[in-house]
């Protein structure tokens, strides 16, 4: 059997129509996905700068996320020192209490002063947050990397609001049940210790909201260099879909005048009557 063959003209129209169906079937991609680099054939130099940039995006988030977790464990330390400072302030009232009661009062205080000594030290053991203790003796250190290329690290410790750690000893022993003046100044000046914690504690805070914000929004700048690289002008391929078709229609037109035209040479020239 002999090949079959086309002149010219129908050879043109051919690859006309192909060349239009693959632009047709690209552009309807495109508008689907929306993506106008899928594949590396697409655009090599923006998929792998696409994928180099999705990749650092990666690592922003995930150091995002332990960010996130560090601030948690920390914002828990902020809770519970400021009911330890608020536990000290009313130990400090009661220790004051003490300079005008009478005698037969000062055991009661005393009693409760032992009391909420206690309380600080089932505070400090109850905060935790990750295995973290923040305000347990000995306090425990917070370090987190916040730097996804530099590598730095955070670092917040924590302080120490159990009553031994904070050196508050107790009202009936240390401090005499408030039998002097004396007695009552040194349980003043021991339970003020923990003024001022809670604002080291609130830097520590501040430091990782703003490392968190940071890792958000450059991760979001990020993401918008790869939809410039990867995204499709949806308006764009509309068009180039239009003309794709408009194409394919003036192919099927073109090869079908070709087709006519070899037939009337054929005929005229008296070949396959």
């Amino acid at each position: 059997m002999s090949d079959l063959t086309v002149n010219a003209a129908t050879r043109t129209a051919l690859l006309a129509l192909q060349n239009a169906a693959d632009a047709r079937l690209d552009a309807a991609r495109r508008l689907e996905s929306g993506k106008r680099v899928e594949r590396v054939g697409d655009d090599p130099a923006a998929f792998f700068q696409a994928r180099a940039l999705s990749n650092r995006i990666a690592d922003i988030d995930e150091t995002g996320r332990r960010i996130g977790q560090a601030l948690s464990a920390v914002e828990t330390g902020l809770v519970g020192i400021e009911a330890a400072e608020e536990l000290a302030q009313q130990l400090r009232g009661l220790a004051l209490s003490a300079q005008d009661a009478s005698a037969d009062r000062l055991p009661t205080i005393t009693q409760q002063f032992d009391i909420l000594r206690n309380q600080l030290d089932a505070l400090a053991a109850d905060v935790s947050y990750g295995g973290v203790s923040l305000l347990d003796d000995p306090a425990g250190t917070v370090s987190v990397e916040v730097g996804d290329i530099s590598g730095a690290t955070a670092d917040i410790t924590g302080q120490a609001a159990s009553a031994s750690a904070l050196g508050i000893g107790t009202a009936a022993g240390t401090y005499n049940g408030f039998a002097s003046s004396a007695d009552i100044a040194a349980a003043v000046s021991a339970v003020d210790v923990l003024r001022g914690a809670a604002s080291r504690l609130g830097s520590g805070v501040a430091l990782l909201n703003i490392r968190e914000t940071f890792s958000s929004d450059l991760s979001a700048t990020l993401q918008g260099g790869v939809d410039d690289l990867v995204l499709a002008d949806l308006d764009e391929e509309a068009a180039r879909l239009v003309s794709a078709r408009t194409r394919d229609q003036l192919g099927t037109f073109s090869l079908g005048v070709a087709a006519e035209s070899e037939t009337a040479i054929q005929q005229l020239l008296g070949i396959g009557s």
